[in-house]
């Protein structure tokens, strides 16, 4: 029996729960209270650079990456391959990226490492494997490149190594274009779908299977699914949810006329928490012969960072930048993982226990990280409100209509 279904948030969870629902012949209307739809995975243009907010990777064979083409979206991108260019930072000192890692054993130590096995935080498995303080840095620093974590001792060591796992063996695509592609591929498909977006449609209040809007319009469906983050949560429901354990990032993109011939592609602190990618060296984001580079400090939960760390450390990475800088941008204190797996877990799609209402995004559900914890969560949501049934596990994969 076809149903009539509300989605608040026009982010990739929420259009992704859309399509979820539009595939199995539900109407489904969006309301997202901005201008742009996309949430964090817009694409800023300047200059002729496609910026994201962050820098992001989509993991290959993750379940975004299975999603998505299974589901005839459009997107390209390209696996980074930084190969003698690519670099951990250490004492100030630069440590060639693959040899370290294969020197120091990382890489047999993640895969091999049994995920259903591993107990506690991630702090305590470094601890419980004996490692040296050496080792127990680089994977630090892998830890905070695959999930944005700055912080150990507070990801469970199951989610933390299963999702270094992820990366050691798929790795990722940098996409053509940013991931813009991805949500105008999604606008397509819901389109295609027939379903409903409105911009600009501030939702108030949810109260039962109704949605108060801010023009003061009331709307009521079968089922709602929320696709908004944890922080908004609390103003449109009166029933508590346990906080989320945040990652943030600040950044600083720099466009660039062209790369200094005395730089390197990738660089990456062991011993401190910084970041450095030229992205445009692996996708189509800058203009020809010139380069959009990253530049990023992961933050603590008490941490916070200044422009002038962010410039500092890129002179160590790429020398004579300024004077071939077009625009640079600060974000000081971006969300970059808005919900970290800790030892209690993460809530799931029925944790309002609101009678079909469902909550998604990359803070929500059992499974995976970012954006594959953003999709896999809005499939679970379509999944659970079309049944009113307690899940168990992950749901099954998308299969193609």
């Amino acid at each position: 029996m076809n149903q009539d279904y509300i989605v608040v948030g026009g982010g990739l969870a929420g259009l992704s729960a859309a399509i979820a629902l539009a595939e199995k012949k539900h109407r489904v209307r969006i309301y997202e209270r901005s201008s742009a739809i996309g949430g964090r995975a817009i694409t800023q243009l300047k200059k002729g650079f496609a910026m994201n907010f962050g820098p992001h990777a989509l993991y290959i064979d993750g379940t975004a990456d299975r999603t998505f083409r299974q589901w005839g979206i459009r997107f390209s991108g390209n696996r980074p391959n930084w190969g003698s260019l690519a670099y951990f930072v250490r004492n100030g000192q630069r440590l060639p990226f693959r040899e370290t890692v294969a020197k120091e054993g990382i890489y047999k130590l993640i895969m091999s490492t049994d995920v259903c096995r591993a107990r506690g935080n991630l702090e305590d498995w470094l601890l419980e494997n004996s490692l040296s303080e050496h080792t127990a840095q680089l994977i630090r620093s892998m830890l905070r490149l695959t999930a944005y974590c700055a912080e150990p001792k507070c990801i469970s060591a199951e989610a933390a190594i299963r999702q270094m796992q992820l990366g050691f063996s798929k790795g990722v695509l940098y996409l053509n274009g940013g991931w813009g592609t991805l949500v105008s591929g999604l606008m397509e498909k819901a389109a295609s779908l027939g379903i409903q977006l409105e911009t600009d449609a501030s939702v108030k209040q949810i109260e039962g299977c109704t949605v108060k809007l801010a023009d003061g319009r009331c709307v009521s469906g079968a089922g709602i699914i929320i696709a908004v983050s944890r922080g908004a949560i609390d103003q449109l429901t009166t029933n508590g949810l346990p906080a989320s354990t945040r990652a943030r990032m600040a950044l600083l993109d720099l466009g660039l006329r062209r790369i200094p011939d005395s730089s390197v592609w990738f660089a990456l602190g062991a011993d401190s928490p910084f970041y450095f990618s030229v992205h445009s060296r692996w996708a189509s984001l800058a203009p020809s012969g010139a380069a959009l580079v990253h530049v990023g400090k992961y933050l603590n939960s008490q941490d916070c960072a200044t422009r002038g760390e962010l410039e500092q450390f890129a002179d160590s990475v790429i020398p004579g930048w300024r004077t071939e800088s077009e625009f640079a941008r600060f974000l000081p204190n971006m969300v970059a993982n808005g919900g970290i797996p800790t030892l209690a877990g993460r809530p799931d799609v029925d944790a309002l226990k609101m009678k079909q209402v469902a909550i998604c995004g990359d803070w929500v559900g059992p499974e995976a990280m970012l954006a594959d914890a953003s999709v896999g969560s809005a499939l679970r949501a379509a999944e659970w409100i079309q049944s009113g049934q307690k899940l168990e596990g992950p749901i099954p994969p998308v299969t193609a209509q």
